[in-house]
């Protein structure tokens, strides 16, 4: 099949004739239609009714999924250019073209195809226009290989792609309209804006994980780390996010698209869940919509939707849980108690954090009179039963450790040096809450908790309505505990994740209440809120201009000393390039396949595993820190005596890592001088590390271990 590809290639390309040259090389480049095509989008938008601004909408959305989906497939298949495989391939006259992309499928083909589908199924009736339509898309594929930068089958496979995206949402659209095209009113079709914007946004979240510039952050490297290591329980988590990672990774491979693709699964079933639990809670096709859609643009939603961490299977296993409490207090179900408490437990494997969720739920009861009187039923207590038996694994490896992760999330909640007030810790969770969620939107919970709890009897919700109560129950107190917390130390940003999920979805119930009163401010809040919201999301996922030469320049000149330090993605960078330096050190060594790789901190340990050639076994030595999960593990005294090693640390401005590098020298005979490893991003160094090569360890590591810090 390639051989013969190959050999049509060569056939196409070589017919050639100036003015052909000249033909194919104008209608290859899309560029050169811009301008008209912009005024037949804008006359459509003038002059067209309803349903030719319809066809333009999917036009757009499906040349953009089709775009997409082509640079996801390109980065899995990863054929190369013919220009780049082949000799005897030519350029048409004047022109040239060298693309950084690979080859199959087209994206030129699978785009216009898109679009030529799109028009060909609108105009079904009228089948000339679909068949012009599909002709000039054929004229541009044909193109692609004329000019040689693709094959005949990169350009049906892009035509194939862009005909199933063009076809699937002309259906998609028909099966859900986005407009409500019911005689004397047009109105929004809030079930099937939904399933679009759902669809793109999980596309473009897809486009991300599958992104092999988009590498591992630590944490999710030390996930990955525990996934090859599986146990009941881990230092610091439960196990679940490591059984998730696994199971990506047997799937898919040890790549972080196989580490990922877990928290994009997790993101989609709990959009599923939340669908069904605010349709039940409210009946309201427009709140549905807008608190999906909240859920797909806060930055805390969305970074766990692509960075696999624990908060994602917590949020997953948390919305099933309360779905099914809700069915059981509001509706008597006894099997979504029994589910309830499976979910329960499922979110004890998930994070510890799920702890908040029965106290929550007892604080409802407690004050909901309509619903007391489960207290004194079974069903509750038979769920919490099912919870901790799931829990129970979790239980008996701490008695087996010592209760180490116990003692150190006590320590989390507590302070190392007891009660000490901290202004600045409380600022700082609070001020973080704002950029997490957005400016705009967490104002606006903070304002609608307050105006709920106030009852006035001209609001439009009251905490009297029990269904504002179990979600003010299952989000304030939560919030309300970090807060005070942070007042005694510092509380990470997320830690308030749970909190978030009954939140949203209270703000968008209150202002959609509103919104009958009073639509235009309440519109205005929305729209400014959701924009915000999604432009730092956006910014997260694509920070180019804060890595531009002048933003860097300007930011500089008004004393920001690490102006890489604001890229969000900062300590997403170069690890790639670390793993490649100290695989190639290791490989020069005379013995290196008895040569180990030891660090002073555990994320350079976990990312050093999955970025060296390999995938080794690392380890993470103690030099003064607290504890983590490589010290539960055998340490480097399980290599023979003998042995070489390759020492990593990161290089700091204080010079602190020569007495690191010194430490770790004493446990070897000899070593070389150390190498400095630059990191960099666009010519710009986000990190520096020190790598030192070892010879002859002595078969024990200086430690200094704080035994008592968890």
């Amino acid at each position: 099949m390639l051989q013969l590809d190959t050999s049509l290639f060569l056939f196409i390309n070589h017919l050639h004739h100036p003015i052909l040259d000249w033909f194919f090389r104008t209608i290859t480049d899309i560029g050169n239609f811009r301008i008209p095509i912009a005024l037949l989008a804008a006359l459509i938008v003038w002059k067209g009714n309803s349903r030719h601004r319809i066809l333009l909408l999917l036009i757009v959305a499906a040349v953009g999924l089709s775009d997409m989906l082509g640079q996801d497939i390109k980065e899995l298949v990863r054929r190369p250019r013919p220009y780049l495989a082949l000799d005897n391939f030519r350029f048409p006259t004047g022109y040239f073209t060298e693309s950084k992309s690979f080859a199959f499928p087209s994206n030129h083909a699978s785009n216009v195809f898109a679009a030529a589908a799109a028009i060909a199924c609108f105009f079904w009736k009228r089948k000339w226009i679909g068949a012009v339509a599909l002709f000039l898309a054929a004229l541009v594929g044909w193109s692609r290989i004329y000019v040689g930068v693709h094959y005949p089958l990169d350009v049906a496979g892009g035509a194939l792609l862009g005909v199933t995206c063009g076809t699937g949402l002309f259906l998609l659209e028909r099966r859900f309209p986005l407009i409500d095209r019911r005689p004397a009113r047009l109105a929004p079709n809030w079930t099937g804006l939904l399933i679009f914007v759902l669809l793109f946004v999980t596309a473009y979240r897809f486009s991300a994980i599958v992104d092999p510039d988009n590498l591992l952050c630590a944490e999710e490297a030390q996930y990955w780390d525990w996934s090859r290591n599986l146990d009941w329980s881990y230092y610091s988590k439960p196990p679940l996010i490591a059984a998730f990672i696994r199971a990506g990774t047997v799937l898919f491979g040890q790549n972080e698209f196989g580490v990922r693709i877990g928290a994009l699964t997790a993101t989609l079933l709990l959009a599923a869940v939340t669908w069904l639990f605010v349709r039940d809670l409210f009946g309201s096709k427009r709140v549905t919509f807008f608190v999906l859609l909240l859920m797909c643009v806060i930055p805390l939603f969305d970074i766990g939707a692509i960075i696999h961490t624990t908060d994602t299977p917590l949020m997953l296993f948390w919305g099933l849980a309360l779905y099914t409490f809700y069915r059981g207090i509001f509706r008597g179900e006894n099997l979504s108690w029994l589910l309830a408490g499976v979910f329960l437990g499922l979110g004890f494997l998930s994070k510890y954090a799920m702890i908040y969720l029965p106290f929550c739920l007892l604080l409802y009861l407690l004050v909901t009179p309509a619903h007391r009187r489960w207290l004194r039923r079974p069903q509750p207590y038979l769920a919490g039963l099912i919870g901790l038996l799931l829990f129970t694994p979790v239980f008996i490896w701490n008695i087996r450790e010592n209760f180490v992760a116990f003692r150190h999330v006590a320590g989390q909640a507590t302070t190392k040096s007891g009660m000490s007030f901290c202004p600045g810790c409380f600022l700082e969770f609070l001020g973080s809450q704002f950029g997490v969620i957005s400016p705009i939107i967490f104002a606006g919970m903070l304002v609608a908790a307050w105006m709920a709890f106030r009852g006035k009897s001209d609001a439009p919700v009251s905490v009297r309505d029990n269904r504002v109560r179990f979600l003010l129950c299952t989000s304030i107190p939560i919030f309300l505990l970090l807060l005070t917390k942070s007042l005694l130390g510092k509380v990470q940003a997320n830690w308030a994740a749970p909190a978030y999920y009954s939140w949203t979805i209270l703000v968008v119930y209150i202002f959609d209440r509103w919104y009958e009163k009073r639509p235009r401010p309440i519109a205005i809040w929305a729209a400014l809120g959701i924009a915000i919201a999604l432009a730092i999301s956006l910014f997260i996922h694509e920070p180019g201009p804060i890595r531009d030469k002048n933003t860097v320049r300007f930011l500089q000149s008004v004393g920001v000393e690490e102006p890489h330090k604001l890229d969000p993605t900062w300590r997403l960078q170069g690890w790639d390039d670390l793993g490649e330096a100290v695989g190639h050190l290791r490989d020069s060594m005379p013995r290196p396949d008895n040569t180990f790789i030891f660090t002073d901190e555990y994320q350079e340990a976990a990312l050093l595993a999955f970025y060296t050639e390999g995938n080794p076994r690392t380890y993470n030595v103690n030099y003064g820190r607290r504890m983590n999960q490589y010290d539960l593990w055998p340490g480097p005294e399980e290599r023979p005596v003998g042995s070489d090693a390759v020492f990593v640390t990161e290089k700091d401005k204080k010079g602190k890592w020569r007495k690191r590098v010194e430490k770790a020298s004493r446990s070897f005979i000899r070593m070389d001088e150390p190498l400095i490893v630059d990191l960099t991003l666009k010519k710009r160094v986000y990190h520096t590390y020190v790598i030192v090569a070892l010879y002859d360890f002595a078969g024990t590591v200086v430690s200094e271990a704080e035994t008592s810090n968890f």
